[in-house]
């Protein structure tokens, strides 16, 4: 992005340039016709003008493209800065949900909350499994936090 920036302000500083000269062509060219001079070198002073012109016109253009590139690059820029704020948010919906499971497995596990309900073998697999993946989840936030 860098090189980029770096070549589009080259290209104003060319444009500038350019745009002087035409200035100071124009200036040339209106001098002639106010002192009246005819023939040949106002011929000659029109063309140039005229290839300037041309010139202004191409660097025109060429900016015009630059421009589009850079607002281009913006609108790349700011759609990285939304996913990474919708990362960000997500992050941390999953650390509060995996410490949420963390702690219903914790106290499946330990307290024996469900034992009415289901195999003593299945609970403590149960709550292990629900503390595996509590943590899981909670390291997933912690990654996603991180830009």
């Amino acid at each position: 992005m860098q090189d980029e920036l770096k070549r589009l302000e080259t290209k104003m500083k060319f444009a500038l340039d350019t745009r002087d000269a035409v200035d100071s062509e124009i200036r040339r060219l209106s001098e002639a016709v106010e002192k009246g001079e005819a023939g040949p070198e106002l011929e000659e002073r029109v063309k140039a003008a005229k290839e300037m012109l041309k010139l202004l016109e191409k660097e025109r253009d060429a900016m015009d493209e630059l421009i589009k590139r850079a607002n281009t690059i913006l609108d790349k820029l700011r759609s990285m800065t939304l996913l990474r704020r919708f990362s960000a948010f997500f992050g941390g919906f999953l650390i509060f949900i995996g410490s949420m499971v963390v702690t219903s497995g914790a106290f499946v596990l330990f307290m024996g909350i469900i034992r009415g309900i289901v195999p003593p073998e299945f609970e403590t697999f149960l709550g292990i499994i629900s503390m595996a993946l509590g943590a899981l989840l909670v390291l997933s936030g912690f990654i996603h936090q991180v830009p």
